[in-house]
């Protein structure tokens, strides 16, 4: 269907061009991290922290690098994924006796990254 035909049959369209990187993001509620997921949130981090650094702003400057790499879905559930256990905003209590097996895999990928991602945090959205 085109734009004319949509327009003059009152169907509304709306689309935009999703990337193969962002058409199958995981769950992670049920799917854990994978060192791929890391080596995304690390990679683009990085190059937000660059960036903030050479044009003092760093507002979303993460977000819109992946979404320039047209893996920004993706990204942003990784974030999430992974904010919501390492920084300044992740959960302050002790992981639960009963912890689900994903957040365990997660934890135990993170474990190594935690300073880095702590100190591109900070780089990149300031000491929130």
């Amino acid at each position: 269907m085109n734009v004319f035909t949509a327009l003059f049959s009152g169907v509304i369209v709306w689309s935009y061009p999703v990337s193969p990187a962002d058409a199958a993001v995981p769950d992670f509620a049920v799917t854990p991290l994978v060192q791929a997921d890391v080596d995304l949130y690390l990679n683009t981090m990085h190059a937000a922290a660059d960036a903030a650094a050479k044009a003092k702003t760093a507002a979303n400057t993460d977000i819109a690098i992946a979404d320039s790499h047209g893996v920004g879905m993706h990204y942003q559930a990784v974030r999430h994924e992974i904010e919501a256990l390492v920084g300044p905003h992740a959960a302050q209590a002790e992981p639960a006796p009963k912890e689900s097996p994903v957040l365990v895999a997660d934890r135990q990928l993170l474990a190594p990254h935690t300073e880095e991602i702590v100190t591109l945090q900070q780089q990149v959205r300031g000491s929130n």
